[in-house]
C-alpha cells in the first residue's frame, strides 16, 4: 500500500505564478504495486482539477512524486488556500494547507521586474474557513517574503525585528535598530526606496508539510 511522504509547495517565477504541489509517495516492499494514481486538486476554494499518473514502470517498495499544478496563472499576490486529494490503490487520503504567492506581472517597471533593495508590504486579511489570521506580507524586492501574523504584527521566527503600525504607515525595526518606514499603502518611504531594478529568480521550494498536519 503507498502512503504520503510529504506534501511540497512549488512556486514558479514572480511572474504569472503557477504554483504546483508535489506529493511524495512511498510503497509497500511487499503486496500490489497501485497500476495508477490519481489526485485531485483544489486551490483557492475553486472548482477541482484532476490528475492521473501512470505507474506501469513501478515496483514494490519505490518511492513516487507526483505533481499537481494549478491550471491557470495566480496573478494576484495573497495567501491562496489549497487541497490535495490523492488516491492510489486502496489509499484514498487528503492533505490541506496554504501558500503565499507573490506575482509580479503587473509591476510598473515591467512584468517579473521590481527594485532591488526596496521592500513593501500587502495586507493580508484573515481566512477564518481555515483558520488563518490577517497580517502584514512583506514582500522583498529581491525575492522572498515574510508573514508577520496577526494585530500585533508578530514577527517570523526567523525574524528578530519588529513591525509595527506608525502615524498611519508602518515602521520597520532591525534588531540593532535600523528603521525601515512604509505609507499606509506599504510603499516604501525614504532612502531604502533606491531605484535599482533587478531580475526575479526562481523562488525556492517552500518548505514540506507533513501528512496529517
Amino acid at each position: 500500500m503507498a502512503r504520503f511522504g510529504r506534501i511540497v509547495v512549488v512556486l514558479s517565477r514572480e511572474r504569472e505564478e503557477w504554483p504546483v504541489i508535489q506529493a511524495h509517495l512511498s510503497s509497500a516492499n511487499t503486496g500490489a504495486f497501485p497500476s495508477q494514481i490519481t489526485a485531485i486538486l483544489t486551490w483557492n476554494g475553486g472548482s477541482p482539477t484532476m490528475f492521473s499518473y501512470s505507474t506501469a514502470a513501478g515496483n514494490a517498495g519505490d518511492g513516487l512524486t507526483i505533481a499537481a499544478q494549478v491550471p491557470y496563472a495566480v496573478t494576484a499576490t495573497g495567501r491562496y488556500a489549497w487541497r490535495l486529494e490523492v488516491i492510489a490503490g486502496p489509499l484514498d487520503q487528503t492533505v490541506s494547507g496554504s501558500t503565499f504567492v507573490v506575482a509580479q506581472d503587473a509591476s510598473p517597471f515591467g512584468a517579473g521586474w521590481t527594485f532591488g533593495p526596496t521592500d513593501h508590504l500587502v495586507n493580508i486579511p484573515a481566512d477564518p474557513a481555515n483558520g488563518l489570521p490577517a497580517g502584514i506580507l512583506r514582500v522583498y524586492g529581491n525575492g522572498g517574503y515574510r508573514f508577520y501574523s496577526g494585530a500585533s504584527f508578530t514577527s517570523p521566527a526567523n525574524d528578530s525585528g519588529a513591525l509595527t503600525a506608525s502615524g498611519g504607515g508602518y515602521v520597520y525595526t532591525d534588531s540593532d535598530g535600523a528603521r525601515k518606514t512604509f505609507d499606509a499603502n506599504g510603499r516604501p518611504i525614504g532612502k531604502h526606496a533606491t531605484m535599482r531594478p533587478t531580475a526575479l529568480r526562481p523562488r525556492r521550494p517552500l518548505a514540506g508539510v507533513p501528512w496529517g498536519r
